[in-house]
């Protein structure tokens, strides 16, 4: 991980090391060889290591974003279910309304051709099934006839009902902008040795991409005896920097396997993991400077030389690497991360640190001052 108070000679450096100008990329896990660890040592009270992993040039405004979510207004369950049967019948009511009519003409001309009907004791017709239906069909003739076409704008209309239609509340979701790093990595100097492009992209890697390894294990054959099963077809794609899931969802601190986004001196964003990682490597090449070593080969924790045997020989790196890192949140924000965010609570110690590196810079030059001016005045 790149020391924060490296001294360079290039302004894009300075920019890099100044913690106005600058975004820093910090991690909570360390992978030992096996597993991955909890950070220790140097670090924060959240757990994460004080020292970045990457850093980038803060040139955007940063922004937060809140969004209600309401419901549409709900169902109307009479209204659909006269709507269903109207509107199902609705291409067939013009039809419909003229074969009324034409049924009711047809009993009204039968009607008037049968002779006049039989009467009871009391004076009154006698029931006749056929003259019932007759007046009916002919009552349903007149009705279609005079109000025909309004029952047909009515079959074609929707009803609507009031008192059963409302807009829930669902939530608020918070979001924040520009979960991104842009920014150029050089071979440089780091540990009194050459450290590549490369090697600075190795370090980003496990923290970025899952380990794929292939099913493996023991079983016994016999008593006493194991064999080893392999299969190059079944595997295991472990999570970045050993991201562990949590079964709370909101407001999750510090969650293991995740990043920390310090922006400038004042913005702090926990628990966020990478979303996406593009790099693109320079097709011009730098040469390793005559008997210049690598930095960190010969301490035991180089990881490149276990993917490559030949990197000890190699003896140009590319000359520069153009990375973009997209983050996300693993969490669910509330209005108090939010405001944590925006009054820069979470950022109390690292402001403080902050300060008391700028206190100590100011000490320095103005110390240097005062000796540019003795040396000027003891000579005249």
């Amino acid at each position: 991980m790149k020391k924060e108070n490296t001294k360079s000679c290039w302004f894009y450096d300075d920019q890099l090391n100044n913690r106005l100008t600058s975004i820093s990329l910090h991690v909570n896990t360390v992978y030992d060889g096996k597993n991955w660890k909890w950070a220790s040592g140097n670090v924060d009270a959240g757990g994460y290591f004080k020292d970045p992993i990457c850093r980038s040039v803060l040139n955007e405004d940063f922004n937060v974003s809140i969004a209600n979510s309401w419901s549409d207004l709900g169902g109307d369950p009479i209204s659909g279910m006269v709507n269903d049967v109207m509107h199902a019948a609705a291409p067939y009511a013009d039809a419909i309304n003229n074969a009324l009519q034409t049924l009711g003409q047809k009993a009204n001309e039968w009607i008037k051709d049968q002779d006049e009907p039989e009467l009871d004791k009391n004076g009154k017709p006698k029931f006749s099934l056929a003259r019932t239906i007759s007046g009916w069909a002919s009552s349903a003739g007149e009705v279609a006839a005079e109000k025909g076409e309004d029952l047909i704008d009515f079959m074609n209309a929707n009803l609507i009902m009031q008192g059963t239609r409302f807009s829930y509340y669902s939530g608020t979701g918070i979001s924040f902008g520009n979960l991104g790093m842009r920014f150029t990595l050089f071979p440089e100097w780091r540990d009194g040795g050459f450290y590549t492009v490369n090697q600075q992209l190795e370090d980003l890697f496990p923290y970025v991409i899952g380990k794929y390894e292939n099913l493996r294990f023991k079983y016994e054959t016999e008593p006493g005896k194991k064999e080893l099963f392999q299969s190059d077809l079944i595997g295991w794609q472990k999570s970045p920097a050993g991201y562990r899931a949590h079964y709370k969802d909101i407001d999750n601190k510090a969650l293991k396997g995740t990043m920390k986004l310090r922006i400038g001196a004042f913005y702090v964003l926990e628990s966020l993991v990478c979303d996406n990682l593009t790099f693109n490597l320079s097709r011009q090449m730098v040469k390793k400077p005559q008997e210049a070593g690598y930095s960190g080969l010969n301490s035991g924790e180089d990881r490149i030389k276990n993917i490559n045997p030949d990197t000890k020989t190699v003896s140009i790196s590319p000359l520069f690497a153009d990375v973009n890192m997209v983050l996300r949140p693993s969490t669910k924000y509330s209005d108090t991360v939010m405001r944590n965010f925006i009054y820069g609570l979470n950022m109390a110690g690292d402001i403080n640190e902050g300060a008391q590196e700028l206190n100590n810079l100011m000490n320095i030059g103005l110390e240097r001052i005062k000796r540019d001016i003795a040396n000027k005045y003891s000579k005249d």
